[in-house]
């Protein structure tokens, strides 16, 4: 779990579309420059192993952006204080 300033600070990100796609963008690629070569020295278990590395990567990332939203504040469910009442 993540401090409330933390959590206010994400609000920047996570309320800039634009800027969550860039970012998600930047990850996504990393990866994807990432991605194993095959040469032929490589047998079937180191296949395996690379590539495993390189799809429990892109599972990460993904979790890691699953979360991030997680930390959105609805801002239209807040409480909205009237100082005339």
């Amino acid at each position: 779990m993540i401090s409330d300033l933390y959590r206010d600070k994400l609000q920047t990100i996570l309320n800039d579309e634009l800027l969550l796609k860039a970012l998600r963008e930047v990850f996504d690629q990393t990866i994807e420059n990432s991605k194993p070569l095959i040469t032929e020295r490589d047998d079937n278990s180191l296949l395996g192993e690379k590539y495993r590395a390189y799809l429990m990567a892109k599972e990460i990332v993904e979790r890691g952006f699953t979360e991030l939203n997680s930390y959105r504040i609805d801002r239209q469910k807040e409480k909205k204080f009237n100082k005339f009442k």
